[in-house]
């Protein structure tokens, strides 16, 4: 599978930190199918529309959290892998992401 054939859900709260790490995937990463959410709600919504691959997910949301998320969609699809990002540079919450079944956790300032 190339990368315009991978599905990628990107999650966020903000629409223009969506925008640039939408522009980021498709300009440098060579990603087309990039869609967004801009909460927890809209991206379960989008998962049963049209299940990504990956999900790239801001954890400080509004309720419900990035975490609940990420529960909730790998409890009912485990194939799904989860990228959290966050302005957090914590070790305890990245352990809990990883707890939680995201395979990786980047902060925004990468």
């Amino acid at each position: 599978m190339n990368n315009a054939d991978l599905r990628i859900l990107l999650v966020d709260d903000h629409a223009v930190v969506r925008a640039g790490y939408r522009h980021l995937l498709e300009t440098q990463g060579g990603f087309k199918q990039v869609r967004e959410a801009e909460n927890a709600q809209e991206a379960y919504a989008a998962c049963q529309k049209d299940l990504p691959a990956l999900v790239i997910c801001d954890i400080s949301m509004p309720e419900p959290v990035g975490l609940n998320l990420v529960q909730r969609v790998l409890g009912r699809w485990p194939e799904v892998k989860f990228l959290m990002f966050t302005m957090h540079n914590s070790i305890e919450l990245a352990r809990a992401c990883m707890d939680a079944g995201a395979k990786g956790y980047v902060t925004k300032s990468s």
